[in-house]
């Protein structure tokens, strides 16, 4: 969907005073709670929820959350992605890096297009030499509605990042948002933007190093109330297509690599009118075939082989397959596989007290290895989504699909 009008919106748009020291710590020790409990909730078996199967998409293994307890209202949903990209926690960091107006501008144009508008209220635990990848924020967000005819949400909330360590010697690194109340962060439905204020706990993403270097297992875990008279197939619809977006981060890190591989000027590009054939298939080119130059090593190449994927200020610049796939994977020296288990003492010790278990490491092997294709029987949740409400989400589907046609012939 394009972004709407309103967005972004001022930079001054909410007014917040300077954020005297004990809320600053108060919002620091909640961060750092909220991160532990995350934590927990992710990486140990959780009894408070159980995970079924809904499907998998695009190398992403999704499950929805059932709760065994009435402690979060009937309004929340919960769902849980995992998927292996190629980066490392030093490039995803950087990539969930807020601490400006601009950053948070980049990563909802170039990244999160279904993010209307972020903006980084206070700053409360910027990076630091001792601690690159370890920050608090408190932030709002406006999130675009998967329908039209559905009013967008927003949110508050207190976002914690840091490391930790896994007993293989492996790190980990991870971020949790959790909503907050703020005075001078309203409900905005009453304004022109008409935005319902919804509520996210112990949401985020946990990034875990694996035996292969430059390969990361990632869990994305939501469990959010989207607030305010929604359908619950929206609902739904609506957290699916938000897990599915982990594996966006693999194209975001790669195509920032590649914006450092030196470009050639125009001038040190070959004449692709003179060049007779392609420079990686030798094919010889005919006719009115499309020929482009590799912006990385200036040869002429057939479109088959060219990426329009770096962005340079307003222009894209092609690079060939081969440049582009040098990128795709960083060089480390090779080690030997240890086993993917995190102690839970030493990683809890980290965030507060320690967790009482008889084992003296809990086994990450419920994460699968995501290269075995996984043989399982339809469970009961996915036979449920297809019994009485399938012909309705059916016809809302067919519904969608007719607005976002005619949207698109005006």
């Amino acid at each position: 969907m394009p972004k709407k009008p309103h967005y972004p919106v001022p930079t001054g748009f909410f007014r917040c005073p300077p954020l005297p020291e004990a809320e600053t710590a108060h919002y620091l020790d909640l961060g750092d709670k909220v991160l532990r409990k995350f934590l927990k909730k992710t990486l140990l078996p959780d009894p408070s929820v159980v995970w079924r199967p809904t499907g998998e998409a695009d190398g992403v293994e999704l499950f929805a959350g059932e709760s065994t307890t009435s402690k979060l209202g009937k309004g929340v949903i919960q769902y849980r992605a995992k998927a292996r990209l190629h980066a490392t926690l030093d490039e995803v960091s950087a990539l969930h890096a807020f601490e400006s107006r601009k950053r948070c501008y980049e990563y909802t144009q170039l990244y999160n297009h279904d993010i209307l508008d972020m903006i980084t209220l206070y700053n409360c635990l910027p990076r630091s030499d001792a601690h690159p990848l370890r920050q608090v924020y408190v932030k709002w967000t406006a999130m675009q509605s998967p329908v039209p005819f559905i009013h967008d949400r927003d949110f508050c909330f207190v976002e914690a990042q840091d490391t930790f360590s896994l007993t293989s010697g492996l790190r980990g690194w991870a971020f949790c948002q959790h909503s907050i109340a703020l005075p001078w962060c309203p409900p905005l439905h009453d304004t022109q933007l008409k935005l319902v204020r919804g509520s996210i706990y112990h949401t985020g993403c946990v990034f875990l190093e694996t035996a292969t270097p430059g390969v990361l297992d990632v869990i994305y875990q939501l469990a959010t109330d989207l607030k305010g008279s929604i359908p619950s197939y929206v609902r739904k619809l609506a957290l699916r297509r938000r897990a599915r977006k982990i594996t966006v981060i693999s194209d975001f890190v790669h195509a920032r690599r590649l914006m450092q591989v030196p470009m050639k000027t125009r001038d040190e590009l070959m004449d692709t009118t003179r060049s007779k054939q392609c420079y990686l298939c030798d094919k010889p080119f005919f006719g009115l075939a499309k020929r482009h130059n590799c912006h990385g090593c200036g040869e002429p190449l057939l479109a088959a082989f060219s990426r329009e994927c770096v962005n340079q200020g307003a222009h894209f610049r092609r690079l060939s397959r081969s440049v582009s796939s040098s990128q795709s994977s960083v060089e480390h020296t090779p080690r030997n596989e240890p086993e993917d288990v995190v102690d839970p003492i030493l990683l809890l010790t980290q965030y507060g007290e320690p967790l009482q278990t008889e084992k003296p490491s809990v086994d990450l092997g419920y994460l699968t290895r995501y290269d075995q294709p996984a043989h399982r029987e339809p469970s009961r949740a996915m036979l449920e989504e297809k019994g009485s409400d399938s012909a309705e989400f059916e016809d809302f589907l067919n519904l969608i699909a007719k607005i976002n046609a005619k949207h698109n012939q005006r």
